[in-house]
């Protein structure tokens, strides 16, 4: 990971980056209304870790917002590190790749723990405040 600070570079190619991003701009009014509703709700209801199976995965798979399948827990450790501050520092690619990251595993760092921390969230409501 990177000193002062900076989020340490992305260590895989990002084979879906491109596709994700092009789905993202292509969201319309009612995906982005639906958007916001998902990270109003996972930030009230952190602990309902139902929800990522019910509403975060569907939204996520039905708008090609997926990455890939490889897991940056160096880049969703910086985040948590100091939340409030970096999040301001993600673009659009770091936060779909950290948000697909957020939403992949089933470890002691997987999607379960991530939301109940409030990160995923924190991505979504950022992935919102990034609309073009």
């Amino acid at each position: 990971m990177a000193n002062r600070g900076n989020i340490s570079k992305y260590p895989q190619e990002a084979a879906y980056l491109q596709e994700a991003k092009s789905s993202f701009n292509k969201l319309d009014d009612r995906g982005f209304a639906k958007l916001n509703k998902i990270a109003k709700h996972a930030s009230l209801f952190r602990h309902q870790t139902s929800y990522i199976n019910k509403k975060l995965l569907p939204f996520m798979y039905d708008n090609n917002l997926f990455t890939g399948s490889d897991y940056w827990i160096d880049g969703l450790e910086w985040l948590e590190q100091d939340i409030k501050n970096r999040i301001k520092e993600l673009d659009l690619d770091n936060t779909l790749i950290l948000l697909t990251s957020a939403l992949a595993g089933n470890d002691n760092k997987g999607a379960d723990y991530w939301y109940c921390s409030g990160i995923t969230a924190q991505l979504f409501k950022h992935l919102s405040q990034l609309r073009g």
